[in-house]
C-alpha cells in the first residue's frame, strides 16, 4: 500500500461500497498478514472488570482472530467470541480454531443498522479510526441492549479534530478521545478505568 492509495480512499470514502472497503483492506491485510495492532492485556482487564460470569464477546474488524486467540486462551469465561468482518481474506484464514469463535462475513459496510448484535460485551480494536465520524456515532447509537461494555483501541488525540490526509493508514475519524466518549455518554455509557483505549459499562 501507498500514501496515495489511503489518501484517494480517504476522499472516496462518502461514496464507497462495502466492496470497496473490502478490497482496501483484503490488500491490507495480505500483504502484512498476522500483524495485529491491539493489547491482549487491555482487554483481559476489560474482561476481567465483568466479574466471573460467562460472557460473549461481540469484536468489529478483528482480521483474522489474533486478538480472539489470545483472549479465549486466558479467559475460559468466554463462551463465544463472533469476529464481524468484512473482509474475506482474513475469514479464510483464522489463526485460531477454537471451537468458541467464529469469523462472520458481513455483506454490508454498516451492517449494524440492519442486523443486531449478538453478545454481553463488545470489542472494537483498531476499527473506529477507520470510520467516519458519521459512521462511528451511527455504529455506537446502534449498539442493543444486551451489550453491557465496550471497549475501544485506537490511535486517536485526546482532542479532536484530526485531518488525516498524507497518513499511511486507512485512519478518517475525526474526533479525539474527548469527543468518542461524548457520543457514548449520549448513547446511555459511562466511563471506566482502561489499561490502554477506553471502556464504558451501560448506566
Amino acid at each position: 500500500m501507498k500514501t496515495a492509495e489511503y489518501d484517494l480512499w480517504r476522499a472516496e470514502y462518502p461514496m464507497q461500497t462495502v466492496q470497496g472497503h473490502a478490497a482496501l483492506y483484503n490488500k491490507r491485510f495480505l500483504e502484512r498478514p498476522g500483524i495485529g495492532s491491539w493489547s491482549g492485556r487491555a482487554v483481559r482487564m476489560f474482561l476481567n472488570q465483568h466479574g466471573n460470569s460467562p460472557l460473549a464477546v461481540a469484536e468489529i474488524g478483528g482480521r483474522d482472530g489474533d486478538l480472539a486467540k489470545v483472549a479465549l486462551e486466558s479467559t475460559p469465561k468466554i463462551t463465544k467470541w463472533i469476529n464481524y468482518e468484512i473482509s474475506d481474506e482474513p475469514i479464510k484464514r483464522p489463526v485460531t480454531m477454537d471451537a468458541r469463535y467464529e469469523g462472520r462475513l458481513m455483506t454490508d459496510f454498516c451492517w449494524w443498522e440492519k442486523t443486531i448484535m449478538e453478545g454481553d460485551v463488545l470489542v472494537l480494536s483498531h476499527i473506529i479510526e477507520h470510520l467516519s465520524d458519521e459512521h462511528f456515532s451511527g455504529l455506537v447509537g446502534s449498539i442493543p441492549r444486551n451489550i453491557k461494555g465496550v471497549h475501544a483501541q485506537a490511535p486517536l488525540p485526546m482532542r479532536g479534530p484530526t485531518d488525516w490526509k498524507g497518513y499511511f493508514g486507512a485512519h478518517i475519524l475525526s474526533m479525539g478521545w474527548v469527543e468518542v466518549n461524548d457520543v457514548f455518554v449520549a448513547h446511555g455509557f459511562k466511563s471506566v478505568p482502561a489499561y490502554d483505549g477506553a471502556s464504558w459499562f451501560r448506566r
